[in-house]
Formats: C-alpha cells, sequence, structure tokens
C-alpha cells in the first residue's frame, strides 16, 4: 500500500496496527529499496539528458 502512495496512518490502520509507527517499523525496508530504485531511475534520466545535451 505504502509503494501505491497510501499514506502511512491510512495503511497502519487497514492493516490493523495500532500506530503508523508500527507500520514504518515492519516495512522500513521496503520504503529503503524503493527509495534506492527511484534514485538510480533519476541518475539514469539525468545521464541520457547529459548525453543527449553533449551528443555522445
Amino acid at each position: 500500500m505504502l509503494l501505491a502512495g497510501v499514506d502511512v496512518a491510512t495503511t497502519a490502520g487497514v492493516l490493523g496496527h495500532s500506530t503508523p509507527t508500527t507500520t514504518l517499523g515492519a516495512y522500513a525496508h521496503v520504503l529503503s529499496e524503493s527509495k534506492r530504485k527511484a534514485t538510480d531511475r533519476l541518475g539514469d534520466a539525468f545521464d541520457a539528458i547529459a548525453k543527449e545535451k553533449t551528443g555522445t
């Protein structure tokens, strides 16, 4: 749910967690991996733009 953009409080409620902190503690590793992938994609996009501008 978090990866789909559902906020932490709503996700916690749906999953039956007592607090959003519980949800974040349980799924932080998933969010970290998602963040790494997003930054990798951003880097790839910047590389493509730089190549386009330099003609290489």
